[in-house]
């Protein structure tokens, strides 16, 4: 009977230890906070619809916005597009104009860090359509 004790007494404290999960691991609270583009694609399906917000490297060539967690090294910088999230919409003017830009005579290329906020489409090509943007504080 006593061993019936210990082992039920053992079992209530692991069970106790274990709890309910409230963290990121859940995976609710992920869009609480802002996230990178490889978590967004991970993720993607299961935030189709959903608003989030992504903290990450914006590029445009002047023609398509994305953003991507690897910039390479590069004047202008390059991104490996089939690695982003496509942007729909229009940045603020001052979220553009406090972005780097090339030499419009070498290239039409933007890039910088921000933060976005907007909704997500899964696809193909997962897309984020804007809702909010701002420079990040450094």
């Amino acid at each position: 009977m006593r061993t019936v004790i210990v082992l039920l007494l053992m079992l209530s404290i692991l069970i106790a230890a274990c709890g309910t999960n409230t963290d990121s691991e859940a995976g609710n609270s992920v869009v609480d906070e802002p996230i990178d583009v490889t978590t967004l694609r991970e993720r993607a399906s299961d935030l189709d619809g959903e608003t989030v917000t992504v903290r990450s490297s914006y590029w445009s060539d002047g023609q398509t916005q994305y953003l991507s967690d690897i910039m390479m090294e590069s004047y202008p910088p390059q991104i490996p597009v089939d690695q982003a999230v496509i942007l729909v919409g229009e940045l603020p003017s001052e979220v553009f104009d406090a972005l780097n830009h090339a030499d419009p005579s070498f290239a039409q290329i933007t890039w910088g860090e921000v933060e976005i906020t907007g909704r997500v489409v899964a696809g193909e090509h997962v897309q984020l359509e804007i809702v909010e943007a701002l420079i990040p504080e450094a």
